[in-house]
């Protein structure tokens, strides 16, 4: 029996809450896959290990809480990134963290939303800035993203209100597009006393081009030079757990001091054993690291140019996704019913409902079979809306062809006094008729029988005998502008 949701007992912050929705999450059968952005990929194989020792032999360990701080993983993450203990947060996935970080650097704290500095945040990017600055009663100031989709720094720099801080993703999502190290301390150095949070869950597939080559473009190195700065990133995307749930954030100690402090105010123990151990596994396994970001990255570009020469619109990512624009030649380049039409073959990409981007779909890169299969879809129905337009087009010439000559259903069978004979006389127009059987008498022709099918309505006149003459299509002049006359017309009232 269904019941209806009761209210009664729900504080006032819950009644107005508008939550996150997560990306879908389907149980069918051989599915593809490709709308939450899930790395291809599995696991560092010794993830599993590590996390199998666990269970194995550190069984009865499980019943005693997690160390409170990760400090183990915190260390092997400092000295992944070059950094010091004090340097590294981590939680039970950056949305944890993100949410800590709102709690801790946004959130005002008096209840006065109207006096309070504005949150500045991109109006495209990533969907749960919006949904922390309900929860937390952080109020937001929208920046719109350039016509191309690109951030405009200036933007942020050079409004009016007072800054309260500045979140943007980077790569964005669901745009795919990044910012310049350049551009990111341009920020800090406008902004200096508040905190720049860059959120970088998928920055391990950006690579750019540096002084000593091809390198990924975070923003980690620069947090010992900006004192605001707050890097976040994630184990979900680059080293495929997002089912293992570990986040983390870079930033120098006293920021670092304050998520702890947030955070022993509300999980003291965000990470489980289980999680710890598989990620260090993770960040141990450098070179099984490297060589997932190398192959999701040239899966990326092949296809992005498959997508190219089906004449999609393909902005150009830095992630594990990319963000494109169907052309008319598929479903008449309508994103959403190309969704719902892929999602009917088994295939699901990411469709958003929101101001300036529901013409675009978010397609994450799958498995070249994920990708291939994907490929072939959109080729048949490119090729299926060719055939079909081919098809009325051949429909449309028919039909003009066919209507010159069956839209005559104006016949009259005449007596002519002066030959002794009758001849049936076919029109192409209700009015010709007309005009035909006003000058009829005149010219010695008597109206015998009529037979007019126009509109469904039907007069029928008896059979005709062998010696009428019947006028044929043969009979019928088309002129270029499409009307039509009859030889027979003309020969009669010369």
């Amino acid at each position: 029996m269904q019941s209806s949701t009761n209210q009664r007992l729900w504080s006032t912050k819950a009644k107005t809450l508008d939550p996150y929705v997560p990306g879908e999450q389907p149980k069918h059968d051989n599915l593809c896959k490709l709308n939450t952005n899930e790395n291809p990929f599995p696991p560092s194989p010794k993830v599993s290990q590590a996390i199998e020792e666990v269970l194995v032999n550190q069984a009865t360990a499980l019943r005693l809480y997690p160390e409170p701080e990760s400090d183990k993983l915190r260390d092997t993450l400092a000295k992944t990134y070059g950094l010091q203990r004090e340097q590294v947060f981590v939680g039970n996935g950056s949305d944890e963290v993100l949410a800590l970080v709102f709690a801790c650097f946004f959130m005002q704290g008096d209840g006065k939303l109207a006096s309070a500095k504005p949150l500045f945040t991109p109006d495209i990017s990533y969907s749960f800035y919006p949904v922390y600055g309900m929860t937390f009663d952080v109020e937001r100031k929208v920046i719109p993203l350039a016509d191309d989709f690109s951030v405009n720094v200036d933007d942020y720099i050079h409004a009016d209100e007072d800054c309260g801080g500045i979140i943007i993703a980077n790569p964005n999502a669901p745009t795919g597009l990044l910012m310049s190290l350049a551009d990111i301390e341009t920020l800090c150095n406008a902004r200096p006393d508040s905190v720049v949070v860059i959120d970088e869950a998928y920055i391990d597939f950006a690579v750019v081009e540096g002084k000593s080559g091809l390198k990924v473009g975070s923003a980690v190195n620069l947090i010992e030079k900006y004192d605001n700065l707050v890097v976040t990133q994630t184990f979900s995307k680059s080293r495929s757990l997002a089912g293992l749930r570990v986040g983390m954030a870079f930033a120098n100690p006293s920021l670092i001091e304050a998520l702890t402090r947030m955070k022993n105010s509300f999980n003291s123990y965000p990470l489980d054993r289980l999680a710890q151990a598989g990620a260090i596994a993770s960040l141990e396994d450098s070179d099984y690291f490297s060589h997932v970001c190398q192959q999701v990255i040239r899966l990326r570009d092949e296809l992005v140019q498959a997508l190219t020469l089906l004449e999609f619109k393909v902005l150009e990512s830095h992630a594990n996704f990319v963000f494109v624009k169907p052309p008319t030649s598929i479903v008449e380049g309508n994103s959403e019913q190309l969704a719902s039409v892929l999602r009917e073959q088994g295939i699901i990409v990411r469709y958003f409902n929101k101001p300036r981007i529901s013409d675009y779909l978010r397609i994450t890169i799958g498995t070249k079979e994920q990708n291939d299969r994907l490929l072939e879809s959109l080729q048949a129905l490119s090729k299926s809306q060719q055939k079909s337009e081919e098809n009325t087009e051949t429909s449309k010439m028919t039909n003009n062809t066919t209507n010159k000559r069956d839209d005559l259903r104006f016949f009259l069978k005449c007596y002519n006094a002066n030959t002794g004979k009758s001849k049936t006389y076919r029109f192409d127009n209700q009015d010709a008729l007309a005009e035909f059987a006003k000058k009829a008498n005149s010219k010695g022709l008597t109206i015998v029988d009529t037979h007019i099918t126009f509109l469904g309505v039907e007069l029928l006149f008896a059979p005709i005998s062998e010696e009428d003459s019947v006028i044929t299509a043969t009979d019928i002049n088309f002129a270029e502008d499409g009307s039509y006359c009859l030889n027979e017309w003309a020969k009669s009232f010369n």
